[in-house]
């Protein structure tokens, strides 16, 4: 399976709308994206929520997490081949 990572500075509005719009439109068996942030807010933005909420997708109960919170398969975000980074000054 491919693994997919959307990442951004907060992990609040663009990489979480980016992970769940990629794991609505993409097989489940063959691939997933998942989301991270190098310096996580608290919560996902309330503009992000609304917006996938208007698209059919809750985003209410999703977490900002941190990029050492990823699997340990992902041993390197530098050499993560399948990599988004979204926004500004996301160093890992």
């Amino acid at each position: 399976m491919i693994t997919v990572l959307f990442a951004c500075v907060h992990n609040a509005g663009r990489s979480q709308i980016a992970a769940a719009l990629f794991n609505r439109r993409a097989d489940p068996t063959k691939a997933r994206a998942i989301s991270a942030g190098t310096q996580p807010a608290d919560c996902v933005h309330p503009e992000a929520v609304a917006v996938m909420r208007a698209r059919g997708v809750d985003l209410a109960l999703s977490q900002c997490g941190h990029s050492h919170w990823l699997p340990s398969s992902i041993t390197s975000l530098a050499t993560t081949p399948r990599q988004m980074q979204l926004g500004v000054k996301v160093n890992f």
